[in-house]
């Protein structure tokens, strides 16, 4: 594993969950969330003016798609997932999720999603699952 700070995008529609993760990680030295924000949207619109002050200042994202059980929301999360592997085909991404269905989890993974923890775990196993993903991992 890397000894290389990460840096991170948390992208989560939920507010207080970002706001806890945030906080949790403040504790860990080596991780940095860079930003937190509510959507898709929002999430290229930071990652467009981080790429041009420096490309490699966010090195994870963390995402959670199919906010809402609906099918429609999950497309949607998988659709944006191909996007942003388009425009940042080196960036990794794990996915932080409540949604647990094995067939939408090789979805995420055939469409570039780089790992997956369930929500609820254990802050050392997601920090460890972070390293994981960002140095290249699975």
């Amino acid at each position: 594993m890397s000894d290389r700070p990460i840096k991170l995008l948390l992208i989560d529609q939920d507010p207080i969950f970002r706001l806890g993760l945030q906080i949790a990680l403040e504790a860990i030295p080596h991780l940095e969330a860079i930003a937190s924000v509510e959507n898709d949207t929002v999430a290229l619109q930071i990652l467009a003016e981080i790429a041009q002050e420096d490309p490699n200042q966010v090195n994870l994202v963390i995402l959670e798609f199919g906010n809402g059980r609906s099918i429609t929301s999950q497309q949607l999360g998988l659709q944006f997932c191909r996007q942003l592997r388009a425009l940042y085909p080196n960036l990794p991404i794990l996915l932080l999720s409540s949604v647990q269905e094995q067939g939408l989890l090789l979805a995420a993974k055939s469409v570039g999603v780089n790992g997956y923890c369930p929500k609820g775990t254990p802050l050392s196993e997601l920090v460890l699952a972070m390293q994981q993903v960002a140095d290249g991992g699975d």
